[in-house]
């Protein structure tokens, strides 16, 4: 019964919403070192959406708060803070966390907010920027740390 009160009442809201075309245009991609000069925040995180709730307000392309726990940090925000992070699926460059998965972020604001432009990803994409990221480790040094 429930269910098909919920699809119902999704079907109504997609009905009256109108569609509008959003697009998003980045005026350049920045290199990783250059988006982490020009943000407040750059770290590994894990997502923790409240997953009915963010799925369902991604649909309706409402802004909403994501909570965030950092697991490594290179700018900004400290390892172990918990960090909430403003999407908005709606607008044209808007991203979405409704999914339990570790991302890189670079983010601006107060409160943080997440849009394509900034570079923020999946760790799984963004690999190459978590080496460009860390420090340079001199060769004569690399041989004495163990693996």
């Amino acid at each position: 019964m429930w269910i098909r009160l919920v699809i119902a009442l999704l079907v109504v809201i997609n009905i009256l919403l109108p569609n509008v075309a959003n697009a998003c245009s980045c005026a350049f991609e920045r290199s990783a070192w250059d988006a982490r000069e020009h943000s407040d925040a750059v770290f590994l995180g894990e997502v923790k959406p409240v997953w009915a709730l963010s799925w369902f307000l991604d649909f309706l392309g409402i802004e909403h708060d994501t909570t965030v726990e950092v697991t490594k940090s290179w700018k900004g925000v400290n390892v172990g803070d918990r960090v909430l992070v403003r999407t908005s699926p709606g607008s044209g460059c808007g991203l979405s966390l409704n999914r339990a998965e570790t991302w890189l972020m670079y983010l601006d604001g107060s409160p943080f907010e997440l849009n394509a432009c900034s570079r923020s990803m999946p760790e799984h994409y963004r690999l190459d920027d978590i080496k460009a990221l860390e420090p340079p480790v001199m060769e004569s040094i690399k041989k004495f740390v163990p693996k």
